[in-house]
């Protein structure tokens, strides 16, 4: 099932409310199953749009300095483009972020990955639908008791309002789109037992329950207390089924304590009514007694109810009554999730000191049975239909399947979260990418299994922890050594402490080869390699150049008057370098003509550009075709190209949105220009090979959460990586047209 956008990001935003929902992506291996596709044609959008469509501008130079001004849509190319969504690397961190699939026959998981809902197979790594309806993060995900339907509630909109969706989940279309009261965004999203109702809790504190069949709001509650919020509900029995006595029940954990509801409609107001009692606290003081906790998770085990804390334990009530029974010191770091499992007469929880336990008992009676250690906190699970299976996810990134029966487990999959600095794909092994973030790893993935094959970090494990010591470096950049053994993945990458470090990525765990110490003051953003020199920039404003087999100091650059934001080596001569800096500047330098002095070391600078309208340069990249002019993205939403014969733009693009153009890459062919924006959008620009002042925007791919950090090509041009700074990683299909056909 295909969906298209035509034209600007602003005509898919203007019909997304319609018309979200239907795409989702099949797997790279397998590719029978639905497909999520952008596709544009240029020339049509053009023909819809007219000369007044406000896609954007774009300018251009023919034969003379002077600008010509034209619609973005005024010069297309002859064909078709097309994105596919083929794959998501990455969990948002939810304590309501990840559910099963209720079929005991399916091994389903559905989470969240900033704007993207997937649903995941647990045995195939390849099997992955990509659903997405959200215009901002997904912060909570539930599937109903039958399996039919899918809820997913995400954090506010650029609108000021939140929304949850409810998925069909054969057909992968939304049934519902829910405006709530909530403000910030919903923590839970919980399907009542027979599937007709739906809780959900919001940042605010309050606890609205909604018709699942119609999407109307039938009920709600909330606290006096300032600050009073619920992050975990779970439903009990539902009472007289069928029949209009019939009543839900349902316990939420509230920070100012637990509160059993009951939802039962009257006959005579013809209303639902919602009534709250909390479950009184031994010990003198407060409202709801001394004994004060703040609540993470919770769940309920014949008649009892089991309530995690920030505290660490785990306080049971009776669940009948809502009388305290007893509390249990389990973990530190908080009890951040909890799970009943009656097939084998026991609870497990996870803790935010990374352990996952078993205890079983009743009422005031209870024994840890097992436990196991895993990496990082755990902040989200949740049990299969058959109870045998646990999935987990922690703040290393790692999701984890446990079975409950012997806590035997393995790592399922692994994802960077802490946010991306970089990545980049190899040019000669078309298999593999590698990727920096700020969890200080640099992994080295399979583009086949989609698997971190090797990892290199300057931390020792932690487990219990979610990511590096404040004072321990973590990756900003990163490249492949080319020119290095091709048996081996070597990785160059720059790091906070200002230092770079070759890396050899052979096994699990990457080989360090070799350091160089005295790179930049501050962390290194850029680092690019050819057969003679590296080159890498900082944020001490100096952009160095340094000989690749010797890794002495070739030249150094100290010219900008503002950080330095990127550099590049040039593609047609590897002694002409360039650097872009925040002072809308970039320039250009020979290295064939360098200052003698020793303590000097300054190429020539052979070409200078600048932009007095511009923010900032953010990023460049350079075309392959005719006059090999640099591309650079600025603050405010331009990408301009400069030739060297010219110190003004010869031609520049236009965002309809202003966003930021924070990454550029051209096409191994040269025939487009792929840009990552600043609101987590993708922008395809088609370049003319005939006429180089012509570029055509041929489509937008609107998916990650929050600015894109990084894009990058398969040396075939056929996929492009999407790296977020929300720690999404997405792998694309890239389609282009050939004579009206549409091709890989």
């Amino acid at each position: 099932q295909f969906l298209y956008f035509i034209g600007s990001v602003a005509d898919w935003h203007s019909n997304a409310a319609m018309q979200f929902g239907s795409e989702y992506g099949s797997s790279r291996n397998q590719r029978s199953g639905g497909i999520g596709t952008e596709r544009s044609s240029a020339a049509a959008a053009a023909a819809r749009a007219g000369p007044s469509s406000s896609a954007g501008d774009v300018t251009g130079k023919a034969g003379s300095p002077q600008r010509r001004e034209a619609n973005v849509e005024a010069a297309p190319i002859d064909g078709t483009v097309a994105l596919e969504l083929e794959h998501a690397l990455g969990f948002s961190q939810n304590p309501q972020g990840v559910s099963f699939h209720p079929s005991p026959q399916a091994d389903t998981v559905a989470y969240g990955c900033g704007k993207l809902l997937i649903v995941s197979d647990m045995h195939d790594v390849h099997e992955q639908r990509l659903l997405r309806g959200h215009d901002a993060a997904i912060t909570a995900v539930g599937f109903s008791t039958s399996g039919e339907f899918l809820a997913s509630g995400q954090a506010q909109a650029v609108d000021g309002f939140v929304y949850f969706n409810v998925w069909d989940f054969q057909t992968n279309a939304i049934k519902h789109r829910v405006i709530t009261p909530h403000k910030g965004h919903i923590d839970v999203v919980s399907f009542s037992p027979d599937d007709g109702m739906i809780a959900t809790t919001g940042a605010e504190g309050s606890l609205c329950i909604w018709d699942a069949v119609t999407g109307k709001k039938v009920g709600g509650f909330a606290d006096t207390i300032s600050g009073d919020q619920c992050l975990s509900l779970c439903w009990g029995a539902v009472s007289n089924p069928g029949t209009r006595n019939q009543r839900y029940s349902l316990y939420a954990a509230f920070n100012t304590g637990v509160r059993r509801c009951e939802l039962s409609f009257s006959v005579r107001t013809l209303t639902f009514d919602l009534v709250c009692n909390a479950c009184a606290m031994p010990g003198a003081g407060g409202r709801m007694g001394g004994f004060q906790r703040k609540y993470l998770s919770s769940a309920v085990l014949g008649d009892d109810l089991l309530c995690g804390t920030s505290s660490g334990d785990v306080l049971i009530f009776a669940a009948s009554s809502g009388t305290y029974r007893t509390a249990l010191t389990l973990a530190a770091n908080g009890v951040t999730a909890l799970a009943a499992c009656p097939a084998y007469n026991c609870a497990v929880l996870g803790g935010g000191d990374g352990t996952i336990k078993k205890i079983t008992g009743r009422d005031t009676d209870w024994t840890l049975a097992a436990q196991i250690q895993l990496e990082g906190a755990v902040v989200s699970a949740c049990l299969s239909a058959d109870q045998h299976q646990l999935i987990a996810m922690t703040t290393a990134g790692l999701i984890y399947r446990i079975l409950v029966k012997d806590f035997s487990h393995t790592i399922a999959t692994e994802s960077p979260l802490d946010g991306l600095t970089d990545v980049a794909v190899s040019q000669s092994n078309p298999d593999v990418f590698v990727s920096a973030s700020r969890d200080g790893l640099i992994r080295l993935w399979d583009l086949a299994s989609y698997q971190a094959v090797s990892r290199f970090s300057l931390r020792t494990t932690n487990k219990q922890g979610g990511g590096p010591a404040a004072d321990v470096p973590t990756p900003s950049s990163v490249c492949f050594d080319e020119f290095a053994d091709p048996a081996v993945a070597t990785v160059l990458s720059g790091w906070t402490d200002g230092r770079i470090r070759c890396l050899a990525c052979r096994g699990h765990h990457a080989e360090l080869l070799w350091t160089m110490p005295n790179g930049h003051q501050g962390a290194v953003h850029t680092v690019r390699i050819c057969d003679k020199y590296i080159l890498t920039a900082g944020n001490d404003s100096v952009v160095r150049v340094w000989s690749r087999s010797s890794k002495e100091l070739v030249a150094q650059m100290q010219e900008h008057k503002l950080p330095t934001t990127s550099a590049a080596i040039d593609n047609t001569c590897s002694s002409l370098v360039h650097s872009i800096s925040m002072d809308t500047s970039m320039f250009s330098f020979d290295l064939s003509k360098i200052d003698s002095h020793p303590n000097v070391r300054a190429p020539k600078r052979v070409a200078t550009h600048a932009d007095a309208a511009a923010g900032g340069f953010l990023c460049m990249t350079q075309r392959r075709d005719r006059e090999h002019e640099m591309i650079v993205g600025t603050v405010e939403g331009r990408i301009l190209f400069f030739d060297l014969d010219y110190p003004d733009a010869v031609m520049v693009l236009v965002d309809a949105n202003r966003a930021k153009v924070t990454s550029l890459e051209v096409s191994p062919d040269g025939r487009f220009l792929v840009a990552g924006l600043g609101d987590g959008s993708l922008a395809v620009y088609g370049l003319d090979p005939y006429n180089s002042h012509a570029a055509s925007l041929l489509l937008h791919a609107v998916c990650h959460s929050s600015a894109v950090v990084r894009t990058a090509w398969t040396p075939d041009g056929k996929q492009v990586v999407s790296a977020g700074g929300d720690g999404e990683l997405i792998l694309w299909n890239f389609y282009a047209a050939t004579a009206g056909q549409l091709v890989a």
